[in-house]
């Protein structure tokens, strides 16, 4: 009897120690799998500039993030946090987070940005802003004929590597985030729309509305426009009492930009600016885009059966009463430097083409781009002219509209394009509140500030065999 209970108990202790080596073994096996598993699925994908640099990166199997270049290129790469225990990690700011699901399934993601311009240029906007006293400034530099993003620039950048409390101001990406009432770099706009409605010839002139007395220069008064209970009034004084496209453009008229909106119906105006592209998303590949705003169809068009002006029409005209984005204005100003045609800034690098919008005839675009060289030539303070290339553009100085009031406060912008006899590139500058007080308050004119960092930029781009002069 005895020897029967032994033999049990060996039999029993030996199927358990078999159970128990089984279990253990099925453990070992499924949780290094699992940690395996878990691993690879927290490799992410690198990015990477057009040059080929990487600007973040996940070595080997780690949930960390790299980005070896540091604040460089930020806001633009955004960041990521961890999540699920630290077992992966998310994008929760720009590339990061638009192309997050790629970079997870580890696709590397290349960019159109060219390293060689835009560190430099970065270096030259640290320097500009503490120089100007301004809260940030922001420049990209897009190829005209394809979209490319070869430049998205700005001072307000962060470290992802090490995050600060201080940092939460910059995490936005401004150019796409950031709506502001343009200012005067709209005219060119609606100077188009009339032109190519052939509601004006650029032959036509258009009252000054200065009347008065001349000064010892020969210039007539300031004019001044009446519109209801409103005033509006040019900045530039004039020597006669008539003005022509050119005079309304390059001395940046706003009775003259008025008088020619006043030829658009409401419905015309605001349909054109919807198709150059303003309260629309350009179509870049990242997320959080805003779209800006224009009065409704209903304002613009108050008066209209009458013949009388309205202030939101006369107003968003000249632009203000409109609020867009710096990368709608990019897109917009590359119509004219494009043939007429509209195209979204691209930042991913792609073999595919983007499609492009016949906007302006050929005739209404050598038009506009005539008089926006122009407008470069007779450019006051900094004159962004530069030997033996084509430079065109119009700056523009806007009041910035906060808590239901205009402050003392500017953005200061100049949008254009700079060719050589084979490549072709449109540029934005805006410059947000530089210094308008004190023994510099001239800062705050365009002229004496996104001019001049436009200058540099181009200086860069020479520098680096993206523009060659033609002697």
């Amino acid at each position: 009897m005895k020897s029967a209970n032994i033999k049990r108990s060996i039999i029993a202790i030996t199927i358990l120690t078999i159970v128990i080596s089984l279990a253990i073994f099925v453990y070992k096996n499924y949780s290094v799998n699992t940690v395996h598993k878990t691993q690879l699925s927290n490799t992410r994908g690198d990015i990477k500039t057009n040059d080929n640099i990487i600007l973040a990166t996940s070595k080997g199997n780690e949930t960390n993030r790299e980005y070896p270049l540091n604040d460089t290129c930020s806001p633009l790469i955004g960041l990521t946090e961890r999540e699920n225990n630290n077992q992966s990690i998310s994008g929760t700011k720009g590339l990061e987070k638009s192309h997050n699901s790629e970079l997870n399934k580890r696709i590397p993601l290349v960019i159109n940005i060219h390293l060689k311009l835009q560190a430099p240029i970065e270096t030259i906007l640290d320097i500009y802003k503490k120089e100007l006293g301004a809260d940030e400034i922001i420049v990209s530099v897009m190829d005209s004929e394809t979209g490319k993003i070869l430049v998205l620039a700005t001072s307000n950048r962060f470290n992802p590597n090490s995050i600060k409390t201080s940092d939460s101001q910059y995490l936005n990406n401004n150019a796409i985030e950031l709506e502001y009432e343009p200012g005067s770099v709209i005219k060119p706009l609606t100077i188009a729309l009339a032109l190519e409605k052939n509601k004006i010839k650029i032959t036509d002139e258009f009252s000054a509305l200065n009347y008065g007395k001349k000064n010892k220069d020969g210039e007539y008064p300031n004019g001044i426009m009446e519109i209801g209970q409103w005033n509006i009034s040019d900045h530039q004084q004039f020597k006669k009492h008539t003005l022509t496209i050119e005079d309304i453009i390059t001395r940046s008229s706003n009775i003259g930009t008025v008088q020619i909106a006043r030829e658009l119906s409401g419905k015309e105006i605001l349909d054109g600016f919807n198709q150059f592209g303003i309260t629309r998303k350009t179509g870049i590949e990242l997320l959080d885009e805003k779209v800006g705003n224009l009065p409704t169809l209903a304002q613009v068009s108050a008066g209209e059966l009458s013949g009388n002006l309205n202030i939101f029409k006369s107003t968003i005209s000249y632009g203000q009463g409109v609020r867009t984005t710096f990368m709608q204005l990019l897109k917009a100003y590359n119509v004219f430097n494009n043939n007429g045609n509209i195209i979204s800034p691209s930042i991913i690098k792609t073999s595919l083409a983007s499609p492009q919008e016949k906007v302006l005839s050929d005739e209404t675009t050598n038009i506009m781009k005539d008089l926006l060289i122009k407008t470069v030539d007779k450019e006051n303070g900094h004159n962004p002219t530069i030997q033996g290339l084509e430079i065109g553009g119009k700056n523009g100085t806007a009041n910035i509209f906060m808590d239901g009031k205009y402050q003392q406060k500017y953005i200061s912008s100049f949008f254009g394009f700079v060719n050589d006899k084979e490549r072709k590139y449109t540029i934005g500058v805006a410059v947000n509140n530089p210094t308008c007080k004190g023994k510099k308050w001239y800062y705050y004119h365009a002229s004496n500030s996104s001019v001049p960092v436009f200058q540099k930029v181009v200086g860069i781009m020479i520098k680096n065999d993206y523009l060659k002069q033609s002697k």
